[in-house]
């Protein structure tokens, strides 16, 4: 994926390439051509992996899918708006864990506050085995036998 830099020349901030796909893809572009953009927020591959294996198997030990698990843990961590959308009537808006919405700070800390709500009261309710090997993986923060940094 290319990735760019801001810079700044004067009061004016600029786009620059910081990858060879960056660079490749500026050399299609001429002067004045007008770009769409989609600005994601870099985060750890290892991290972001860990996070959601660690909610899959959540989710199958609960006998349900990652979606439904990865939204009980965004309400237990009060990652939501309530919206109006019409006289009374209000809707809950979950926040998006993608990281178009949520940098790395942003996930580690929803992370941080997950786990005391993994640990305190979905891993009780689990069969010994399942809950034995999600405390190790979030003890030890392990994927597939390697460290998460």
């Amino acid at each position: 994926m290319p990735s760019f830099i801001v810079t700044m020349r004067g009061p004016y901030k600029f786009l620059q390439a910081y990858t060879k796909e960056a660079e490749e893809l500026m050399q299609k572009l001429e002067e004045r051509d007008v770009v769409d953009i989609e600005v994601l927020s870099p985060r750890s591959t290892k991290f972001n992996a860990f996070v959601h294996v660690v909610i899959d198997k959540l989710a199958k030990a609960n006998g349900i899918d990652s979606r439904s698990m990865k939204t009980q843990l965004l309400i237990a961590t009060h990652r939501f708006d309530i919206v109006k959308v019409s006289g009374t009537k209000r809707v809950l808006v979950l926040h998006s864990t993608h990281r178009r919405s949520m940098s790395e700070r942003e996930l580690h800390k929803f992370w941080d506050e997950a786990v005391v709500i993994i640990r305190e009261k979905l891993l009780p309710r689990l069969p010994n085995g399942d809950a034995l090997e999600i405390r190790q993986m979030i003890d030890g923060e392990v994927v597939h036998g390697e460290h998460v940094d």
